[in-house]
Protein backbone atom coordinates (compact mmCIF):
# COMPACT_ATOMS: atom_id res chain seq x y z
CA UNK A 1 0.00 0.00 0.00
CA UNK A 2 1.20 3.31 -1.17
CA UNK A 3 -0.03 6.59 0.61
CA UNK A 4 -1.50 9.46 -1.05
CA UNK A 5 -2.69 13.04 -0.02
CA UNK A 6 -5.57 14.81 -1.74
CA UNK A 7 -6.03 17.98 0.03
CA UNK A 8 -7.11 17.59 3.52
CA UNK A 9 -7.31 13.61 2.64
CA UNK A 10 -4.86 10.90 2.93
CA UNK A 11 -6.00 7.45 1.06
CA UNK A 12 -3.62 4.58 1.14
CA UNK A 13 -3.79 2.93 -2.38
CA UNK A 14 -2.46 -0.99 -3.78
CA UNK A 15 0.29 0.08 -6.31
CA UNK A 16 2.20 -2.20 -7.99
CA UNK A 17 6.01 -1.38 -9.28
CA UNK A 18 5.08 2.33 -7.87
CA UNK A 19 8.90 3.22 -8.41
CA UNK A 20 8.73 1.96 -12.30
CA UNK A 21 10.09 5.01 -14.99
CA UNK A 22 6.89 5.67 -16.89
CA UNK A 23 8.75 8.87 -18.37
CA UNK A 24 12.51 7.94 -18.95
CA UNK A 25 13.19 11.58 -20.20
CA UNK A 26 12.32 13.36 -17.04
CA UNK A 27 12.40 10.32 -14.54
CA UNK A 28 9.02 10.66 -13.77
CA UNK A 29 8.03 7.39 -11.51
CA UNK A 30 4.36 5.61 -11.47
CA UNK A 31 4.51 6.99 -7.75
CA UNK A 32 4.96 10.27 -8.85
CA UNK A 33 2.36 10.46 -11.43
CA UNK A 34 -0.19 8.94 -8.86
CA UNK A 35 1.09 12.25 -6.44
CA UNK A 36 0.24 14.27 -9.53
CA UNK A 37 -2.68 13.49 -10.00
CA UNK A 38 -3.86 12.77 -5.92
CA UNK A 39 -3.28 16.74 -5.74
CA UNK A 40 -4.72 17.90 -8.30
CA UNK A 41 -7.69 15.81 -8.04
CA UNK A 42 -9.59 19.01 -6.42
CA UNK A 43 -9.77 20.89 -9.14
CA UNK A 44 -9.72 18.04 -11.69
CA UNK A 45 -12.52 15.93 -10.36
CA UNK A 46 -15.10 18.13 -10.72
CA UNK A 47 -14.38 18.17 -14.72
CA UNK A 48 -14.89 14.44 -15.29
CA UNK A 49 -17.20 13.40 -12.31
CA UNK A 50 -20.30 12.07 -14.25
CA UNK A 51 -19.10 11.82 -17.61
CA UNK A 52 -18.39 8.57 -19.50
CA UNK A 53 -13.95 8.83 -19.89
CA UNK A 54 -11.94 7.07 -22.15
CA UNK A 55 -8.76 6.06 -20.79
CA UNK A 56 -5.66 5.48 -22.55
CA UNK A 57 -3.38 3.08 -20.33
CA UNK A 58 0.96 2.46 -20.62
CA UNK A 59 1.21 -0.26 -17.68
CA UNK A 60 5.00 -0.42 -18.72
CA UNK A 61 5.77 3.51 -19.45
CA UNK A 62 5.29 5.51 -22.60
CA UNK A 63 7.54 3.51 -24.57
CA UNK A 64 5.59 0.15 -24.23
CA UNK A 65 2.98 -1.24 -25.57
CA UNK A 66 -0.58 1.55 -24.96
CA UNK A 67 -4.14 1.09 -25.42
CA UNK A 68 -7.52 2.87 -24.84
CA UNK A 69 -9.98 1.21 -22.60
CA UNK A 70 -14.02 2.57 -22.43
CA UNK A 71 -15.41 0.23 -20.08
CA UNK A 72 -14.76 -1.37 -16.70
CA UNK A 73 -14.27 -4.87 -17.86
CA UNK A 74 -10.92 -5.39 -20.27
CA UNK A 75 -13.37 -7.77 -22.17
CA UNK A 76 -14.91 -5.95 -25.01
CA UNK A 77 -18.88 -4.77 -23.43
CA UNK A 78 -21.20 -2.69 -25.05
CA UNK A 79 -24.11 -1.35 -22.87
CA UNK A 80 -23.33 2.03 -21.10
CA UNK A 81 -23.38 1.16 -17.58
CA UNK A 82 -20.00 -0.61 -18.12
CA UNK A 83 -18.72 3.04 -19.41
CA UNK A 84 -15.75 4.16 -16.81
CA UNK A 85 -16.71 6.86 -15.07
CA UNK A 86 -14.54 8.60 -11.77
CA UNK A 87 -15.90 9.95 -9.60
CA UNK A 88 -13.82 9.86 -6.59
CA UNK A 89 -10.17 10.43 -5.82
CA UNK A 90 -9.78 6.88 -5.05
CA UNK A 91 -11.38 5.71 -8.31
CA UNK A 92 -9.05 8.09 -9.76
CA UNK A 93 -5.60 6.52 -8.24
CA UNK A 94 -7.02 2.91 -8.66
CA UNK A 95 -6.56 3.45 -12.60
CA UNK A 96 -3.23 5.53 -12.11
CA UNK A 97 -1.96 2.52 -10.20
CA UNK A 98 -2.97 0.23 -13.43
CA UNK A 99 -1.40 2.65 -15.91
CA UNK A 100 -3.44 5.11 -16.85
CA UNK A 101 -1.56 8.09 -17.78
CA UNK A 102 -4.61 10.09 -20.27
CA UNK A 103 -7.78 11.01 -19.38
CA UNK A 104 -10.36 12.03 -22.36
CA UNK A 105 -13.45 13.69 -21.48
CA UNK A 106 -16.40 13.68 -23.36
CA UNK A 107 -18.51 16.75 -24.12
CA UNK A 108 -22.22 15.60 -22.48
CA UNK A 109 -22.62 14.13 -19.12
CA UNK A 110 -23.22 10.00 -18.61
CA UNK A 111 -26.74 10.72 -17.95
CA UNK A 112 -27.45 11.90 -21.40
CA UNK A 113 -24.59 12.15 -23.64
CA UNK A 114 -25.77 13.62 -26.82
CA UNK A 115 -27.35 16.45 -24.53
CA UNK A 116 -23.77 18.18 -24.62
CA UNK A 117 -23.28 21.28 -21.97
CA UNK A 118 -19.73 22.18 -23.60
CA UNK A 119 -18.62 23.54 -27.03
CA UNK A 120 -15.25 23.17 -28.26
CA UNK A 121 -12.77 25.12 -31.31
CA UNK A 122 -10.01 22.47 -31.32
CA UNK A 123 -6.77 24.07 -32.86
CA UNK A 124 -4.60 21.48 -34.34
CA UNK A 125 -1.29 23.08 -35.78
CA UNK A 126 0.08 19.90 -37.87
CA UNK A 127 3.55 20.86 -38.25
CA UNK A 128 2.48 24.46 -37.65
CA UNK A 129 4.73 26.64 -35.19
CA UNK A 130 3.14 27.54 -31.85
CA UNK A 131 3.41 31.40 -32.37
CA UNK A 132 0.57 30.99 -35.23
CA UNK A 133 -1.55 28.66 -32.74
CA UNK A 134 -0.94 31.56 -30.07
CA UNK A 135 -1.85 33.57 -32.96
CA UNK A 136 -4.80 31.89 -34.18
CA UNK A 137 -5.98 31.78 -30.42
CA UNK A 138 -6.25 35.66 -30.21
CA UNK A 139 -8.39 35.73 -33.01
CA UNK A 140 -11.07 33.22 -31.95
CA UNK A 141 -11.01 34.85 -28.66
CA UNK A 142 -11.45 38.16 -30.11
CA UNK A 143 -14.36 36.67 -32.45
CA UNK A 144 -16.16 35.08 -29.59
CA UNK A 145 -15.68 38.29 -27.17
CA UNK A 146 -17.05 40.24 -29.91
CA UNK A 147 -20.36 37.36 -30.02
CA UNK A 148 -20.47 38.46 -26.05
CA UNK A 149 -19.64 34.37 -25.53
CA UNK A 150 -17.29 33.74 -22.60
CA UNK A 151 -15.16 30.78 -22.81
CA UNK A 152 -11.64 29.31 -21.41
CA UNK A 153 -8.77 27.77 -23.07
CA UNK A 154 -6.15 25.13 -22.33
CA UNK A 155 -3.30 23.50 -24.04
CA UNK A 156 -3.93 20.27 -25.28
CA UNK A 157 -0.94 19.20 -23.71
CA UNK A 158 0.62 18.36 -27.08
CA UNK A 159 0.67 20.87 -29.85
CA UNK A 160 -2.94 21.88 -30.20
CA UNK A 161 -4.77 24.82 -28.46
CA UNK A 162 -8.86 23.89 -27.02
CA UNK A 163 -10.98 26.79 -27.04
CA UNK A 164 -14.18 25.91 -24.19
CA UNK A 165 -17.66 27.26 -24.02
CA UNK A 166 -20.26 26.82 -21.30
CA UNK A 167 -23.43 26.08 -22.54
CA UNK A 168 -27.01 25.35 -21.96
CA UNK A 169 -27.67 21.61 -22.87
CA UNK A 170 -28.01 21.04 -26.16
CA UNK A 171 -28.12 18.20 -29.19
CA UNK A 172 -24.47 17.60 -30.21
CA UNK A 173 -25.55 17.82 -34.12
CA UNK A 174 -26.97 21.57 -32.83
CA UNK A 175 -23.53 22.44 -31.14
CA UNK A 176 -21.25 21.08 -34.14
CA UNK A 177 -23.14 23.25 -36.58
CA UNK A 178 -23.32 26.62 -34.56
CA UNK A 179 -19.37 26.05 -33.73
CA UNK A 180 -19.35 25.22 -38.13
CA UNK A 181 -20.55 28.61 -38.23
CA UNK A 182 -18.37 30.50 -35.64
CA UNK A 183 -15.43 28.81 -37.58
CA UNK A 184 -16.19 29.87 -40.68
CA UNK A 185 -16.61 33.29 -40.15
CA UNK A 186 -13.00 32.91 -38.50
CA UNK A 187 -11.81 31.27 -41.72
CA UNK A 188 -13.31 33.65 -43.47
CA UNK A 189 -11.62 36.78 -42.04
CA UNK A 190 -8.43 35.08 -41.78
CA UNK A 191 -8.00 32.67 -44.78
CA UNK A 192 -3.84 32.82 -44.64
CA UNK A 193 -3.70 32.08 -41.19
CA UNK A 194 -6.72 29.49 -40.82
CA UNK A 195 -8.66 26.46 -42.59
CA UNK A 196 -11.16 24.43 -41.98
CA UNK A 197 -9.97 21.73 -44.54
CA UNK A 198 -9.65 17.87 -42.73
CA UNK A 199 -7.06 16.71 -44.91
CA UNK A 200 -3.38 17.66 -43.23
CA UNK A 201 -1.99 17.45 -46.80
CA UNK A 202 -4.30 20.40 -48.14
CA UNK A 203 -3.70 22.64 -44.99
CA UNK A 204 -0.58 23.94 -46.08
CA UNK A 205 0.91 26.27 -43.10
CA UNK A 206 -2.44 27.28 -41.79
CA UNK A 207 -3.86 26.22 -38.26
CA UNK A 208 -7.33 24.16 -38.44
CA UNK A 209 -10.37 24.93 -37.08
CA UNK A 210 -11.52 21.72 -35.74
CA UNK A 211 -15.40 22.01 -34.75
CA UNK A 212 -16.27 18.38 -35.82
CA UNK A 213 -15.26 17.67 -31.77
CA UNK A 214 -18.70 18.48 -30.94
CA UNK A 215 -20.09 15.57 -32.73
CA UNK A 216 -21.58 12.77 -31.15
CA UNK A 217 -19.31 11.40 -28.18
CA UNK A 218 -16.18 11.50 -29.42
CA UNK A 219 -13.44 12.88 -26.31
CA UNK A 220 -11.00 15.00 -25.18
CA UNK A 221 -8.21 14.98 -23.66
CA UNK A 222 -8.94 16.69 -19.95
CA UNK A 223 -8.16 19.14 -18.24
CA UNK A 224 -4.99 18.75 -15.39
CA UNK A 225 -4.16 15.58 -17.70
CA UNK A 226 -0.78 14.49 -18.43
CA UNK A 227 -0.16 13.47 -21.63
CA UNK A 228 2.10 10.48 -22.78
CA UNK A 229 4.63 12.72 -24.50
CA UNK A 230 8.14 12.65 -23.20
CA UNK A 231 8.50 15.65 -21.22
CA UNK A 232 5.47 14.60 -19.68
CA UNK A 233 3.61 18.21 -20.09
CA UNK A 234 -0.41 18.64 -18.88
CA UNK A 235 -3.17 19.49 -20.50
CA UNK A 236 -3.45 23.03 -18.90
CA UNK A 237 -5.94 26.06 -18.59
CA UNK A 238 -4.27 29.14 -19.56
CA UNK A 239 -5.38 32.91 -19.97
CA UNK A 240 -5.22 35.45 -23.27
CA UNK A 241 -2.07 36.39 -21.90
CA UNK A 242 -0.12 33.03 -21.51
CA UNK A 243 -1.15 31.64 -25.01
CA UNK A 244 2.66 32.53 -26.25
CA UNK A 245 3.94 29.77 -23.74
CA UNK A 246 4.03 26.57 -25.50
CA UNK A 247 2.29 23.19 -23.93
CA UNK A 248 5.64 21.86 -23.13
CA UNK A 249 6.42 24.30 -20.70
CA UNK A 250 3.44 23.37 -18.26
CA UNK A 251 4.70 20.04 -16.82
CA UNK A 252 3.47 18.47 -13.63
CA UNK A 253 5.38 20.35 -10.99
CA UNK A 254 3.91 24.27 -12.79
CA UNK A 255 0.29 23.16 -12.58
CA UNK A 256 0.74 22.13 -9.43
CA UNK A 257 2.10 25.60 -8.11
CA UNK A 258 -0.32 27.45 -10.79
CA UNK A 259 -3.30 25.23 -8.70
CA UNK A 260 -1.99 26.42 -5.51
CA UNK A 261 -1.34 30.09 -6.65
CA UNK A 262 -4.79 30.53 -8.86
CA UNK A 263 -7.24 28.10 -8.30
CA UNK A 264 -8.83 26.12 -11.05
CA UNK A 265 -8.63 28.30 -13.67
CA UNK A 266 -10.92 26.26 -15.42
CA UNK A 267 -13.82 27.12 -13.62
CA UNK A 268 -16.82 28.79 -15.09
CA UNK A 269 -19.21 30.35 -12.58
CA UNK A 270 -22.54 30.46 -14.97
CA UNK A 271 -24.99 28.16 -15.85
CA UNK A 272 -24.04 28.41 -19.49
CA UNK A 273 -24.95 30.36 -22.70
CA UNK A 274 -27.48 28.84 -25.19
CA UNK A 275 -25.52 28.72 -27.97
CA UNK A 276 -27.42 28.41 -30.78
CA UNK A 277 -30.53 31.13 -29.66
CA UNK A 278 -27.22 33.20 -28.71
CA UNK A 279 -25.98 33.60 -31.83
CA UNK A 280 -29.62 33.51 -34.07
CA UNK A 281 -30.40 36.76 -31.55
CA UNK A 282 -27.16 38.18 -33.27
CA UNK A 283 -28.23 37.87 -36.23
CA UNK A 284 -26.77 34.23 -37.15
CA UNK A 285 -29.30 32.36 -37.80
CA UNK A 286 -30.44 28.35 -37.69
CA UNK A 287 -30.40 28.19 -41.39
CA UNK A 288 -26.75 29.79 -41.64
CA UNK A 289 -25.12 26.96 -39.29
CA UNK A 290 -25.93 24.35 -42.05
CA UNK A 291 -22.96 24.34 -44.75
CA UNK A 292 -22.47 21.90 -46.91
CA UNK A 293 -18.53 22.04 -47.34
CA UNK A 294 -15.93 23.96 -45.51
CA UNK A 295 -14.22 26.90 -47.00
CA UNK A 296 -10.25 25.48 -47.38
Amino acid sequence: MVEFASGSTTLNIRVSNPDRVLFPQPGITKRQLMDYYATVSPVLLPHYQNRMLTIKRWPHGIEGMAFYQKHTKEIQATNEESRIQVNSVRGLLQWVAMGVIEWHVPLGPARDPHMHDWAIFDLDPHQVRWEKVAEATGIMGRLLDMLDIPYVLKTSGRHGMHIYIKIEPEPDYKVTAACQLIARIAQATYPHLLTLERLKKNRGNRVYIDYLQNSGQRTMAGVYSVRAVPWASVSCPITLDEIGQEPAWWTMNRVIDRIKHDGDQFAVHHPGIPLTRHLSERGLSQEKLFIRRPGL
